[in-house]
């Protein structure tokens, strides 16, 4: 694995400096800062200057060039092997060549400049040209949190995506709940108000493809009556139907919801039964997105024509209840499993 990983980074390599001008300018800049880090060298090393021309170009980028160019007097013999400076010769946004926000003269003298073998102005020129071009790729870089999280390393950042999902402590963000990983995903239908079944729904559906899911509301269950509010002779509770009820429970429809998951595919069936991770995962994700304490009961449904007989002393198929039927009909569809969470 370790050989063809640098065979394609090499590959890619030999890419960007050899057709330099088929590469996007970000892309390339983005490219080059990762070969930087990966060799464990500074990624801002990169040096980028504009095309000395007055042609039209095709692409952003004219050419690409491994190390800067040094001058004798400048290497030190009995100095360590500098780390190699990229430098891209960009087609744009310069202080000089064809867009140019000064006068065409500049641009001519320079180009005349390097006729006569010189290259003081424009070495000049550049000092700007190193700090102006990394503040383009910094503020490229401002909007995309993906760029500046996943390749810039950027905490804070991703301290801020985690807020959204009310995630911005570090220690709410356990490597070891089955989830946390996953919230980013998400973060959209976290941040509206106020939370509603379809979101549920569109969360469970993407987290747990291919899996058809239904979000059942108002569900009737019965509830225990507490026993101060049951009827008791003496304690002035004795309006039937307006403050005392008959029995020890009563009957409500506002404090459950059931999840249904059908269709299953077999390895996301035994994955999601209680115990195993993406049990786990279903109870973190629906806890959280719930604002109420309600009574959540799952009803997993296997696809049809996937249950087996029961086996003994295997690892699966024996679970009365969760995975064993009695009785089973061929390519019929199993009876779904249910239970709370």
């Amino acid at each position: 694995m370790d050989a063809a990983a640098r065979s394609t980074s090499s590959a890619l390599d030999d890419a960007l400096f050899e057709q330099g001008e088929r590469f996007a300018y970000f892309q390339a800049v983005r490219l080059l800062r990762r070969r930087a880090r990966l060799a464990g060298d500074d990624p801002e090393r990169l040096r980028v200057r504009p095309r000395l021309a007055l042609g039209f170009p095709e692409s952003d980028i004219d050419q690409i060039e491994r190390d800067l160019p040094r001058r004798h007097a400048d290497i030190d013999d009995d100095a360590p092997e500098p780390a190699p400076t990229p430098r891209i010769t960009a087609n744009f946004f310069g202080l000089y060549g064809v867009s140019s926000p000064l006068p065409s003269f500049y641009t001519e003298d320079l180009i005349e400049e390097e006729r006569e073998g010189r290259s003081g102005m424009r070495e000049f020129l550049d000092i700007l040209h190193y700090t102006l071009y990394p503040l383009l790729f910094e503020s490229w870089v401002k909007y995309r949190p993906h760029v500046r999280v996943v390749e810039e390393g950027d905490t804070a950042m991703l301290e801020r995506l985690y807020a959204f999902v009310g995630l911005h402590e570090r220690s709410m963000r356990r490597d070891d709940t089955p989830g946390v990983s996953d919230m980013l995903r998400y973060a959209g239908l976290f941040s509206q108000r106020p939370h509603s079944a379809l979101g549920l729904k569109t969360l469970l559906a993407d987290a747990f493809a291919p899996a058809d899911v239904h979000i059942v509301n108002c569900v009737e269950s019965w509830l225990p009556i507490p026993d101060d509010q049951r009827l008791t002779l003496g304690d002035g509770r004795h309006a039937l139907g307006v403050e005392c009820y008959l029995g020890q429970e009563s009957r409500d429809a506002n404090n459950h919801v059931r999840i249904e998951l059908r269709g299953l595919p077999l390895a996301l069936f035994e994955a999601l039964q209680p115990g195993r991770r993406e049990y786990e995962r279903l109870r973190f994700f629906t806890r959280y997105y719930l604002t109420e304490p309600f009574d959540v009961t799952v009803l997993l449904e296997l696809r049809a024509g996937l249950a087996e007989n029961a086996r003994t002393g295997g690892m699966q198929w024996n679970a009365l209840g969760r995975d064993t039927w009695l009785a089973p009909r061929a390519n019929a569809v199993p009876r779904p499993v249910s239970f709370a969470i």
